[in-house]
């Protein structure tokens, strides 16, 4: 005896999924200039430091991603970048945001070493971006600058620091990563 439910069904629908660039994404990563402010040509980077060659921050025209370069850091110094990118939260709904960093590759590295804050922020009585218990929440349209600070106490020039930053941002209300 049939009950005159269906035990299969098939459906093909279309989707549009895209990927967009770091600057146009859900999560927008954008560099900007020394005042905080947003670049309108992020491909070109935000200043570029006398110390080295590359800006700080800049939009990789071939995987539109955003690079972090800081390579002329002082030994056994503590150094501040103001100013070092902005994240805007461009979906919409609020997000738990929060930073992880890593070194992977040949020897030992020192992530630790290196630490972000919201440039409103305080690094002498403020915690860094850190895990889930120390990120920020960000609502829709909203966006906030990060700053680095770095303290290379007892790294050596050849040692290695951090070449992972991963900016991880949770839906408030699903809990869902974005």
């Amino acid at each position: 005896m049939g009950t005159g439910a269906f035990t299969n069904v098939t459906a093909d629908r279309q989707i549009d999924v895209d990927v967009r660039d770091d600057t146009e994404a859900y999560l927008a990563l954008q560099p900007v200039d020394t005042s905080g402010d947003p670049i309108d040509d992020p491909e070109n980077g935000s200043r570029t430091p006398l110390a080295q060659d590359d800006p700080f921050a800049l939009i990789n025209e071939d995987t539109g991603r955003l690079d972090l370069n800081v390579t002329a850091l002082n030994v056994d110094a503590v150094t501040t970048i103001p100013n070092l990118f902005q994240v805007s939260n461009l979906g919409r709904n609020e997000v738990d945001i929060h930073f992880e960093k890593s070194f992977e590759g040949e020897g030992p590295g020192n992530p630790d070493a290196v630490s972000f804050y919201r440039g409103q922020d305080d690094p002498e009585t403020d915690d860094p971006l850190g895990d889930e218990d120390n990120g920020i929440t960000l609502g829709d349209g909203n966006s906030f600058v990060v700053d680095l600070v770095a303290d290379t106490e007892g790294i050596a020039p050849e040692d290695n620091i951090i070449n992972t930053l991963t900016i991880v941002g949770v839906d408030v209300n699903r809990g869902d990563s974005a």
